[in-house]
Order: structure tokens, then C-alpha cells, then sequence
């Protein structure tokens, strides 16, 4: 077999597909790929054997690492239970923006919302906190969805500047991480 590396873009409803029908988490999937299309199929010798054809989205994938800061000027470790339902609170008065405002402190993190219509959201948690003060205007629902995906009870918030990109992780695994992009005032 000639293997070469190549990538590709595939489809988000192709994904999903290949999610839903190749359940065998030991099952080796094998992909061929041509100028615009690419077939992929489960090993022939599985009682039931899979293929699916999807068309390639032409282009190059965004240089993603070109994002992710390298350096950090405030760390924070916080209780992702409490955090999330804070978060939720906040995002009851959340603006037509869904922007809540979070505050880096001494010892804590402040989450504050307001919405003229209904009224105001201000609560804090304590947390370990290294580095500068920083305020931070976030679309709660984004915020919210990083969270729910990061493992652990605790979350490791790092960010440089306040309209920068904050990096989201676990304490426990670092594979996974998240980058929240804040509103700009």
C-alpha cells in the first residue's frame, strides 16, 4: 500500500456521519482520497462493513496555532461546577449581546451582567489567581460551551490581554483546551 500524509476538509454532516455509523471504537478506518472526494470504509473482514463517500471542501485548514498565545500574564484555577452555574445566573440578565463581564481579583473571579430591561447579575468565586488584574467582556453561550467539554472539577483559565484570546483547560488533561475570544467594548 502506498500511504502518504494528506489532509483534508471534511464536510461537518459528513463528520457527524462517520460519528453516528462507525461505533467500533476499535475498528480501523481506512481513507481514500482523490482530487475532490474522499471514500472511507471500516476493514472488510467486520461483520458489518461500512463506506461512505464525501465530497473534500477545497482550501487549507486555518492556522489555528497561530492563535493560541505562548505566553500568558494571568493565570486562573476555578471550580468548573461553580463557575458554570454562576455563568448561567449571569446569562439571565445578559445583554441582547449575551455579554457577561468577568474580573480577575486578588483571590477571585467577578462575573457581572446587566441588562437595562430586566436588571443586574454580580456575584464572584473565589479562586487562585496569578498574575495581573484583568476584565473581560464574554458572549456567555461560547463561554458555556468550552466549559461543558473541559474534564475535571476545576478549569484553568489563561489569559494575556483583555481583548485577547483566553485559553480554557483542564487541570487533569491537557489534549483538550478551548479558545474564547472576548467581545471588544
Amino acid at each position: 500500500e502506498n500511504v502518504n500524509d494528506e489532509s483534508f476538509i471534511l464536510p461537518t454532516k459528513t463528520v457527524n456521519e462517520i460519528i453516528r455509523n462507525y461505533q467500533d471504537f476499535n475498528d480501523i478506518l481506512f481513507f481514500y482520497i482523490d482530487k475532490n472526494q474522499v471514500t472511507i470504509q471500516n476493514e472488510e473482514n467486520k461483520k458489518v462493513n461500512l463506506k461512505t463517500i464525501s465530497k473534500v471542501i477545497e482550501g487549507d485548514y486555518p492556522e489555528y496555532s497561530q492563535i493560541i498565545p505562548k505566553e500568558f500574564t494571568t493565570k486562573v484555577i476555578i471550580s468548573k461546577k461553580e463557575f458554570i452555574q454562576q455563568v448561567k445566573g449571569a446569562g439571565l440578565f445578559a445583554s441582547r449581546i449575551n455579554d457577561i463581564v468577568l474580573k480577575t481579583e486578588k483571590d477571585k473571579l467577578t462575573i457581572h451582567s446587566q441588562n437595562n430591561d430586566i436588571g443586574e447579575f454580580s456575584s464572584y468565586i473565589e479562586a487562585s489567581v496569578e498574575g495581573e488584574e484583568q476584565e473581560m467582556r464574554f458572549n456567555y453561550n461560547y463561554l458555556l460551551s468550552g466549559l461543558n467539554n473541559i474534564e475535571g472539577d476545576e478549569v484553568v483559565f489563561k489569559i494575556n490581554r483583555s481583548d485577547g484570546p483566553t485559553l480554557i483547560e483542564s487541570i487533569k488533561n491537557k489534549d483538550y483546551f478551548y479558545i474564547l475570544m472576548p467581545i471588544r467594548k
